[in-house]
């Protein structure tokens, strides 16, 4: 058996594993292993087709990986002698293994074998909410309650604005915690949440520490998150240019009874930065 000890500079979640086979190709069985050489998943065999880099997607075995914490992955033959994996004599790390008999582990000093692995790193700090990106377009659909990433600009105050309950009353308040008085909605208007006709929307855009240009979009509802998307798609973005405030808050009657939102039912309530 072949293996490579890996010590990540990242955290996150083990996506594909890569073997270099330099000649007869033939199927192997894949170790994946934590710091201690015990394996993290049932080892499983897999059959390269050709000489060459060989990607194995490991991605839907849930293998999570931490920064500092070495791995290890192996490469063991079923056929002997077969394949051959590639190695890189320029400048070797020790950090290669030849493993035979009982698990006897001996390291290998003049060569590193051509095996990699490839880590896939979370957009989002499951802990925080923190979205991981920089200098990125960042669309957020969805209100504190259901969206990590909007709750975390809103408690951080990044957003420009953030909602708050003052008894069954829902209010915006800009991140300065000036309350947007005409904002106010009575909770009770939401009745089961399913057959209601009244509810408010926020529509905003800010660039964020990292970098990232957020736009958001919901409501204190489903329905007015619904009618966001929905005025939007059909009147702010057409004429994109002439919105030049941070947020923008609409507020949705349903003057038909129907329960649904119409672009006619909406209107403007106020804006700012």
């Amino acid at each position: 058996m072949f293996a490579v000890r890996f010590n990540p500079t990242l955290s996150g979640q083990l996506k594909t594993v890569r073997f270099c086979i330099s000649s007869n190709p033939e199927t192997i069985r894949v170790h994946l292993m934590d710091q201690s050489k015990l394996n993290i998943v049932t080892p499983f065999l897999v059959t390269p087709s050709a000489t060459g880099w060989f990607n194995v997607d490991v991605f839907g075995r849930g293998v999570l990986i931490a920064s500092g914490v070495d791995f290890y992955v192996a490469a063991e033959w079923t056929v002997a002698n077969r394949p051959w994996l590639g190695s890189d004599t320029s400048n070797p790390d020790g950090r290669s293994y030849t493993v035979t008999g009982l698990l006897a582990w001996t390291q290998v000093t003049d060569v590193d074998f051509m095996i990699r692995a490839v880590i896939q790193t979370p957009y989002v700090a499951q802990s925080t909410g923190k979205p991981l990106l920089a200098g990125k377009g960042i669309v957020l659909v969805g209100g504190q309650a259901v969206h990590a990433c909007v709750r975390y600009y809103e408690n951080q105050r990044i957003a420009p604005v953030y909602p708050n309950a003052e008894g069954t009353m829902y209010y915006w308040y800009t991140r300065a915690g000036v309350k947007l008085t005409n904002t106010g909605m009575d909770s009770t208007l939401f009745g089961n949440g399913i057959s209601y006709h009244q509810d408010m929307f926020v529509v905003e855009y800010f660039v964020d520490s990292s970098g990232n240009a957020v736009f958001v979009i919901y409501g204190y509802g489903w329905k007015g998150s619904f009618a966001g998307g929905e005025y939007f798609k059909s009147i702010i973005y057409p004429s994109i240019d002439s919105y030049t405030h941070s947020y923008y808050i609409f507020n949705w009657v349903d003057a038909n009874g129907d329960g649904f939102p119409d672009l006619n039912e909406i209107s403007q309530v106020t804006s700012g930065d």
